[in-house]
């Protein structure tokens, strides 16, 4: 209306940072097609240290090491923890499925 001003909400810095902390977060790939269904731990931790990959190799190792730092896990924990729980005769390989 005329003579009127809109109202503007104010944010406060504490109310943004609530606000920021609700927004889920993600991991973009622009091409997530390099990443297998499934993964085996001991491959994946092998590759993290290696040096000879290929260049589709080299890729899949980058994206699921961006994938593990954003879940705030490593491959050795994940690994580490299996072991534990499972007795050593009857350990086998853990593979872990990736959904898309």
């Amino acid at each position: 209306m005329k003579g009127e001003t809109k109202s503007q909400i104010k944010i406060t810095k504490k109310t943004e940072d609530k606000l920021l902390g609700l927004i889920p977060k993600f991991v973009y790939y622009s091409d997530y097609g390099n990443l297998d269904s499934e993964i085996y731990l001991p491959h994946v931790i092998e590759n993290f240290e290696r040096t000879d990959l290929g260049e589709k190799e080299r890729a899949k190792s980058r994206s699921l090491k961006v994938l593990f730092e954003f879940v705030k896990l490593s491959p050795d924990d994940i690994l580490r923890l299996e072991k534990k729980k499972v007795k050593p005769k009857q350990q086998l390989p853990l593979i872990i499925r990736i959904r898309r």
